[in-house]
C-alpha cells in the first residue's frame, strides 16, 4: 500500500466532482440522492461516451461505444448515453449500502468564491460558488483597492 495523494488533495478533487453532479453535465446523478461524484466524457465525433462515478463506498464507471471506431450517433455524450446506465447500476448497488460520506479532514476548509475575480465572496454574492482549499491557500477577501 502507498500514499499517492493527501486526503487534502483527495478531498479537493471529490469536491470538485461532486460539483458535476450537482450541477454540471452529472446532474441527473442527484437524483439517486446520495454523496456522489463523478465525470462525464465524450470523444470526437461521438465516437465515445463515459461516465466514471463513485460514492463514498462505491466506484463504477461506464463506456459506450464501438468496437470499429464509429460515431454513436449526433450528440450521443457521456450524459446522454453512458450516465443512465451507470445511474441505474448505481441505484442497484447502493440501495442497501448506508449513506457514507466524503472524507474532508481537519486542514481544509470551504470558502465561497467569486469565480469571475477568484477572491473570497458572502453568502449573498451573485454568482458565488463553494469550494474547498486546504488552510493557508485559502483565495483573499475582496479588499478596496486591490
Amino acid at each position: 500500500k502507498r500514499v499517492v495523494m493527501s486526503r487534502a488533495g483527495a478531498a479537493i478533487i471529490t469536491d470538485m466532482l461532486t460539483a458535476v453532479v450537482e450541477e454540471g453535465t452529472g446532474r441527473r446523478a442527484g437524483d439517486l440522492t446520495k454523496p456522489l461524484a463523478g465525470k462525464t466524457g465524450t470523444t470526437d465525433d461521438y465516437t465515445n461516451a463515459l461516465f466514471i462515478g463513485f460514492s463514498p463506498s462505491l466506484a463504477a464507471g461506464v463506456w459506450v461505444g464501438r468496437d470499429q471506431n464509429q460515431t454513436l450517433g449526433d450528440r450521443e455524450t457521456g450524459s446522454r448515453a453512458a450516465l443512465p446506465i451507470w445511474i441505474d447500476f448505481m441505484r442497484k448497488a447502493l440501495a442497501a449500502k448506508s449513506l457514507g460520506y466524503f472524507d474532508i479532514p481537519d486542514n481544509v476548509v470551504k470558502v465561497r468564491i467569486d469565480p469571475v475575480t477568484g477572491e473570497a465572496a458572502g453568502e449573498d454574492t451573485p454568482g458565488s460558488v463553494a469550494a474547498l482549499f486546504k488552510v493557508g491557500t485559502e483565495p483573499p477577501a475582496s479588499r478596496p483597492g486591490f
